[in-house]
């Protein structure tokens, strides 16, 4: 006799959430002003040196700002001003001085939701005065938070005698989804969700927005004449895309070179992920069942640029992030729109004559399953 065949049946899941983010202090730990390195060699022999005196300084419109003033340095460090595409350096080495003149285009780039933006910039062109600087080089045009080496400074005489948060978050989503039973272990299921994010601290404010869309399947691991289509205890695993845009309508910046204020204009994204969604489900009244999931969504692009990463990627998470958990409720609505007849092997006794009987007879049992998910 057969094995309890699959239940299939459709039905569609309807959900409303409403989340709230709660607001959390916390305190940025990284490094956000980005450096330009230098490096001190020798003239000929291209060997590090250290300079028995060094002082950098810096030209604003409206004053000289001191970096650097030190004795026995090979190397030094100094900010660009993120308020202009040149910066100018006084540079004296030993008692001599020369004017170094950098140019640069510059890009905000996040460095987390907890330390909001800065600016890194690009070396582009190179100027300088030949007192004591025989040449200026570029090793890497990138000026950025990894504390790379960026010029080498090559002095015409011999520099071997000696010669770099306050979190407060307000998140809202709505989200509906379908699914329909496979068998009475799978299930397909679609969603579509809308959220807005928005995001005020001491030196940024950033709002996202945007619609995702998630596609995949559920697993129940509870057998069929137990779950009845009311009971689930399961994984699912989805593909998700996430249509958003994001701004920075001010970005607040403040360091050597003075304070000031810029924005990121409103660009539109498309990011993917993947979520993995263990959960659990019971039936509250016909029709009506409740749920919890846990989940962990598996950043695969947030569409914006290593550097413009959002805040908050709407229906992942922070974009800034390879991975983002958390956990969800929710209430959903079956419809169940076909019975199908399970057939059930009674219990063979050890007698031909009892096997005889049993040959005649087989109990069968009708249930309807329905069940619910949620984005």
């Amino acid at each position: 006799m057969n094995r309890p065949r699959s239940i299939f049946a459709l039905f569609a899941v309807a959900s409303l959430t409403l989340l709230m983010a709660s607001c959390s202090v916390q305190p940025c730990y990284e490094e956000t002003d980005p450096m330009m390195n230098v490096l001190l060699l020798t003239s000929g022999t291209g060997e590090t040196a250290a300079a028995d005196s060094l002082r950098v300084r810096g030209a604003s419109p409206t004053e000289t700002i001191e970096f650097v003033n030190s004795r026995k340095s090979a190397s030094f460090s100094v900010p660009l001003d993120p308020s202009a595409d040149q910066t100018i350096f006084f540079i004296t080495l030993n008692g001599i001085s020369d004017t170094a003149f950098i140019h640069y285009t510059r890009k905000p780039h996040l460095v987390s939701p907890e330390c909001g933006y800065t600016f890194i910039s690009l070396i582009t062109g190179l100027m300088t005065t030949h007192n004591i600087i025989d040449t200026l080089m570029i090793e890497n045009n990138n000026v950025n938070l990894n504390g790379e080496k960026n010029l080498h400074l090559r002095a015409g005489f011999d520099l071997s005698g000696p010669v770099l948060l306050l979190m407060d978050n307000d998140l809202t989503s709505y989200g509906i989804l379908a699914s329909a039973d496979i068998n009475s272990a799978l299930t397909v299921n679609a969603g579509i969700r809308y959220s807005t994010f928005h995001s005020s601290k001491y030196n940024f404010d950033f709002t996202s927005r945007g619609m995702s869309i998630v596609a995949g399947t559920d697993y129940n691991f509870i057998k069929a004449n137990v779950s009845q289509g009311k009971y689930y205890a399961g994984i699912g695993l989805r593909y998700g895309l996430s249509f958003y845009s994001e701004e920075a309508p001010v970005i607040r910046y403040n360091n050597e070179w003075g304070a000031g204020e810029s924005s990121l204009p409103l660009s539109r994204h498309t990011g993917h992920f993947l979520e993995i969604t263990p959960g659990v489900r019971t039936e509250l009244f016909p029709g009506i069942t409740i749920g919890w999931n846990l989940y962990m969504r598996l950043l695969i692009s947030a569409g914006a640029g290593k550097d413009l990463k959002p805040v908050w990627m709407p229906g992942y998470g922070a974009g800034t992030r390879g991975m983002s958990t958390g956990a969800e409720y929710y209430i959903s609505f079956s419809i169940p729109y076909k019975k199908i007849r399970v057939v059930i092997k009674p219990k063979q006794e050890d007698t031909e004559d009892e096997d005889e009987e049993a040959e005649g007879s087989t109990e069968t049992g009708t249930f309807t399953t329905g069940s619910g998910r949620r984005l």
